[in-house]
């Protein structure tokens, strides 16, 4: 059996490790629903978006490139049932340092496609005021 097909079915049979990652960890999860609404701050999402929010989640988080898809799909479920306030009060407890990490890395998505826009601007003004960044 391919290694591909071995591991789908035990994605099938224990769920995605990433998606569980997330789902046990709600700073991750807020913090990823934050980073995934930067990118929808214009209505759309861009390659370079994407490719940015692809490398923060694993570089930052571990999160496999392979497993991302999965993950998104979670954060839409996910996102549907939680505002933008719920997702920043989540980060009451978390350090000075993570919640700066976090406004730079939603700077380093919406700087991605070089087109800094004003929906972007606020929605990272916005979310550094509330986290006191």
């Amino acid at each position: 059996m391919s290694d591909s097909l071995l591991k789908t079915l035990k994605g099938f049979f224990v769920g995605n490790a990433s998606v569980r990652k997330v789902a046990d960890d709600p700073a991750l999860t807020a913090e990823l629903l934050l980073l995934f609404r930067v990118m929808l701050a214009d209505g759309r999402v861009e390659e370079a978006e994407q490719a940015a929010f692809e490398r923060i989640c694993l570089t930052a988080f571990g999160i496999d490139g392979d497993d991302i898809e999965q993950v998104t799909d979670y954060l839409r479920d996910y996102g549907y049932e939680t505002t933008g306030k719920q997702a920043i009060e989540v980060f009451s407890d978390v350090t000075l340092e993570r919640r700066a990490a976090l406004i730079e890395h939603m700077r380093e998505i919406a700087n991605s496609d070089s087109d800094f826009l004003v929906e972007e601007r606020k929605l990272i003004d916005r979310v550094a005021q509330l986290l006191g960044v």
